[in-house]
């Protein structure tokens, strides 16, 4: 069930699993303000129906911003999902190590393994079945 949609994101919803799905937008400088609106829009939905396991598909994601504004908006990102009671969150990751790399140094600039499952797939298979564990 689509619980929002924009031009950017659409969070899919599965109750019968309790996972929140979505595929990350491209983030562009000029699109920066707009991805941090939805992603407040993902983070209340997440709260308001309790979701406990959440997908994120970056593999199709264009980034076009540089690196330290990347890690640094991944991080604050990260940050914000730790005011949740997400428990489990699976991410479908890329072919490029250097966006492999940023994540992984936001990943432990957040420190949000520490408050919830984390786990990096190469396909939405995996994850799906690693979520549904």
């Amino acid at each position: 069930m689509v619980l929002h949609q924009s031009s950017l994101i659409t969070l899919d919803y599965d109750p019968a699993s309790d996972i929140l799905s979505l595929d990350w937008p491209d983030v562009k400088d000029f699109l920066v303000p707009e991805i941090e609106r939805e992603l407040k829009v993902l983070v209340d939905t997440i709260k308001h129906y309790d979701v406990k396991k959440l997908l994120i598909d970056t593999s199709k994601a264009q980034v076009e911003v540089n690196d330290a504004a990347y890690q640094a908006f991944l991080s604050t990102f990260a940050n914000t999902l730790k005011d949740t009671r997400l428990q489990k969150l699976a991410r479908v990751g890329t072919s490029n190590p250097e966006r492999e790399k940023i994540t992984e140094q936001a990943k432990e600039a957040s420190r949000i393994d520490q408050v919830m499952e984390f786990q990096n797939f190469n396909s939405k298979t995996e994850a799906l079945a690693w979520l549904s564990a």
